[in-house]
């Protein structure tokens, strides 16, 4: 009996450190990506700020500056690009019921499709064991 009850307990514990890890994997992920958006957001505000620039020496000084501002214009272009792949990628991570599978948010405690416990409870694994 004792024995059933330490392979419950190593079982719990084992399932618990694969969801932490997965978890928390999938949320580095995440952070990484949401660092990512904001790095280039950062970029896009530099660039038009130095756009704003070359508008105001093209007015001011008559400096022909649009093939400068044109490639800026670009790069900014890009940029929005890749921020559009990085939130579709961000979307794509999804965190799963260790029960049903479905997909819930990363803060849920609970799944919203089977209402499973999304974080392991090892007390409640073993008090189960004990009843039977």
């Amino acid at each position: 009996m004792s024995s059933s009850i330490f392979d419950t307990v190593k079982d719990v514990v084992s399932d618990a450190a694969h969801v932490v890890a997965q978890k928390s994997g999938e949320l580095i992920d995440v952070s990484k990506t949401k660092y990512a958006i904001f790095e280039l957001k950062g970029e896009i505000r530099k660039l038009y700020n130095e756009i704003g620039k070359l508008m105001y020496q093209s007015f001011a000084d008559g400096v022909d500056n649009d093939d400068d501002i044109k490639l800026k214009c670009g790069i900014i272009k890009a940029k929005y690009a890749k921020i559009r792949i990085l939130e579709s990628n961000a979307e794509d991570i999804e965190f799963k019921c260790p029960k049903c599978g479905s997909p819930n948010d990363a803060d849920a405690e609970y799944c919203s499709s089977c209402g499973a416990n999304m974080t392991v409870d090892v007390h409640g694994a073993v008090e189960h064991e004990e009843d039977e």
